[in-house]
């Protein structure tokens, strides 16, 4: 226990006392008291009591102290206060603070634990914001900086292939719809009138179901080099009954996403997850391509090592 705890004694309403007695009827603070554990005793100071405050039984006079053994008391007027009396008090209010005292600590913990849940959490947002960003700097820096001219040229390059369509003639094998400028055939492909060529309903990967005019299944990813490689696989399999598929360059899959209306397109190309779609156009070098974004319609560049998706078209024989 420690010494400097110290309980007040006495009858006094105006403030707080540990240890209330009747003695007089004054309201007053007429003494305190504490454990000193060297002596293993009480020590009594009086504080003003009108009739003192007199030692009693094993208690000695120590200056202006009283020092109570476990055999003795003090008395304070006409009330006696025993050892086991003064000891229950202190005890009490040496528990009452050490509750007190544990309660802050836990309270501080949770703090600390929460402030470093916090800055865990922050700490690990900021991570991953960061990485995120760093990635699209990466994927796209060269694009952003180039997309003003790029994209210009690409627009006129656009403008041109469907100034002067070519006539399309219908498939007569195949039920078909308009949907804008599309011809959609039910075996799971869609002329554009507006440049005569011929797409896959779906990407590389899905399926076309006649039944629902939906493409079923996850689409595909490819690297950027191995894109041409899968539109040989394809038609080598005779894929939707041709063989002559090949991978858009970037002019013509940026027709795709110019004048189009996103419910006209959802009903042309059904299940698309709209993301980067690869374009055969390399990007200054064989290493890089050129994609676009069906997120945003936009048209950005890649490294191969990147896995895109692939929409197959072909010139209408």
């Amino acid at each position: 226990m420690a010494k400097e705890i110290k309980v007040k004694i006495g009858r006094y309403y105006g403030a707080e006392v540990d240890l209330n007695i009747d003695n007089d009827s004054v309201s007053r603070v007429h003494a305190e008291a504490w454990y000193e554990p060297a002596l293993e005793m009480v020590v009594v100071k009086d504080l003003g009591s009108v009739n003192g405050t007199k030692p009693s039984g094993e208690s000695k006079i120590a200056g202006d102290t009283i020092r109570v053994g476990y055999g003795g008391g003090v008395s304070l007027g006409e009330v006696e206060l025993h050892y086991d009396q003064l000891k229950s008090c202190i005890d009490a209010k040496v528990a009452k603070i050490n509750e007190a005292q544990l309660k802050q600590q836990q309270i501080e913990v949770k703090k600390r634990q929460r402030s470093r849940l916090l800055i865990g959490t922050l700490t690990g947002l900021v991570i991953v914001i960061t990485g995120f960003f760093y990635f699209k700097l990466s994927a796209n820096k060269q694009s952003v900086e180039a997309s003003v001219e790029e994209l210009a040229r690409a627009l006129k390059e656009v403008d041109v292939l469907m100034r002067n369509p070519p006539v399309v003639e219908l498939e007569v094998m195949h039920s078909h719809e308009m949907i804008n400028s599309f011809i959609a055939y039910t075996d799971g492909t869609a002329i554009d009138t507006r440049t005569g060529l011929m797409w896959s309903r779906c990407l590389l990967g899905q399926t076309w179901q006649e039944a629902n005019k939906s493409c079923e299944g996850s689409a595909a990813t490819y690297r950027g080099d191995r894109s041409i490689a899968a539109a040989e696989i394809a038609n080598q399999a005779t894929q939707i009954g041709k063989s002559n598929w090949r991978v858009p360059n970037r002019t013509e899959l940026l027709t795709l996403v110019q004048g189009i209306e996103p419910n006209d397109y959802e009903a042309v190309f059904s299940n698309d997850p709209m993301g980067f779609v690869w374009s055969s156009t390399v990007k200054r070098n064989a290493h890089s391509h050129w994609n676009v974004n069906f997120a945003d319609n936009n048209m950005y560049w890649n490294t191969n090592g990147y896995l895109h998706y692939v929409r197959l078209v072909r010139n209408v024989d």
